[in-house]
């Protein structure tokens, strides 16, 4: 489908829940070049982020021209089982890097602390009788740790590449992002939940923040400069996507 560049129907960043077919769509005009379509692997949401000279009319018949697509890829996210809630007990399985490790549990320590063998897995070292909690706790700390290094070993590689400087990195955990950028204070926030997907993943994600200091907006400019730093990363993107 071709969309009209119409410069009368140019508005600012919106948001806008529409129903169409009885099909709830949360729409985002923004400063973009390219239209995205995603259905969202945690809750089956549909969202549609266009250019912002696009219609709503424009808008909906997109909608409209890939319902049946839309449809199956709902119905194929509802219908996955829930995932059962992690224990932190031994032998149970946990992400690193875009790999699934088994957790042993060593008790008896004189502090807490984690090992990681790849041949072997992730290890805690704790203190007799801890709990879940604790267990839980010092395994998000280490996974905090692990992501904190490496993402200021790729800002450290990438500040001369792009050409900006970083002043502070922190990690948080996010329900609907990997990343964001306070560009005034030249801080990156990263999402904790990168510590379980490819350390290619977060590099994209530190590159494409980075690249919001050299433009803030999801513009023609802003891609062209990714397109030139990282080279394919719309296939970093979709994974990425389909878990959000």
């Amino acid at each position: 489908m071709f969309f009209g560049n119409s410069r009368n129907r140019k508005r600012k960043v919106e948001k806008r829940v529409i129903t169409i077919a009885g099909l709830e769509v949360e729409v985002w005009w923004k400063a973009v070049k390219k239209v995205r379509l995603v259905v969202y692997a945690a809750d089956g949401r549909v969202r549609i982020t266009v250019p912002s000279y696009v219609s709503v009319a424009e808008v909906e018949q997109f909608i409209v021209e890939r319902m049946d697509w839309l449809r199956q890829k709902q119905t194929r996210v509802l219908a996955r089982k829930p995932v059962t809630p992690l224990a932190y007990s031994a032998g149970e399985g946990h992400l690193f890097w875009g790999r699934e490790y088994p957790l042993h549990i060593v008790e008896g320590s004189r502090r807490h602390t984690v090992e990681f063998l790849p041949k072997r897995g992730i290890t805690l070292h704790l203190r007799r009788n801890s709990s879940s909690l604790q267990r839980q706790k010092l395994l998000l700390q280490w996974y905090r740790q692990q992501l904190t290094q490496s993402a200021l070993q790729l800002v450290k590689k990438w500040q001369p590449q792009i050409g900006v400087d970083v002043a502070e990195v922190r990690i948080k955990r996010m329900k609907t992002r990997w990343g964001t950028c306070n560009i005034p204070k030249r801080r990156i926030w990263l999402n904790l939940e990168l510590i379980k997907k490819s350390e290619a993943c977060l590099e994209y994600i530190v590159v494409h923040e980075m690249t919001h200091l050299l433009e803030p907006s999801h513009n023609a400019r802003f891609y062209a400069y990714l397109d030139t730093f990282l080279p394919g990363w719309q296939q970093t993107d979709s994974l990425l996507t389909q878990d959000t």
